[in-house]
């Protein structure tokens, strides 16, 4: 698996993008690395992705109830092909179910494609 280096993933991830929001938890991320061809992905882009936040997996279904926004526009895990391209630079901003976390505590987070053979893992103080 190839790890997103942690000087690239500090610009990436701010240090205060984990945020609680009502039950759930918002993620921002900014894209740093390459153009994301999201409309070419193949298969269901549920089952590409692999979301563990302190150690637990997310499931399936947590996976389907995750909300992507970018720019003035919001899409699930089901309709993200219509965003097209992400471009690099983007802020992303993704609502997850909140695993357990809370305000104040330190989450470890790990997102992984692994048919791409890429892991982005950081840990951040919830805000």
């Amino acid at each position: 698996m190839s790890y997103v280096p942690k000087y690239i993933l500090k610009r990436m991830i701010p240090e205060d993008a984990l945020k609680k929001v009502g039950d759930g938890v918002e993620l921002k991320m900014i894209n740093l690395i390459t153009t994301i061809p999201i409309s070419q992905a193949p298969g269901d882009i549920v089952d590409l992705l692999e979301v563990k936040v302190n150690g637990k997996e997310l499931s399936r279904d947590e996976k389907l109830k995750i909300g992507i926004k970018w720019g003035d526009k919001q899409y699930t895990l089901d309709n993200i092909r219509d965003a097209g391209d992400v471009p690099v630079n983007a802020e992303l901003v993704f609502s997850l179910p909140s695993a357990g976390v809370n305000v104040g505590e330190e989450a470890k987070v790990e997102i992984s494609v692994p048919q791409f053979n890429v892991t982005i893992e950081f840990s951040r103080v919830v805000k």
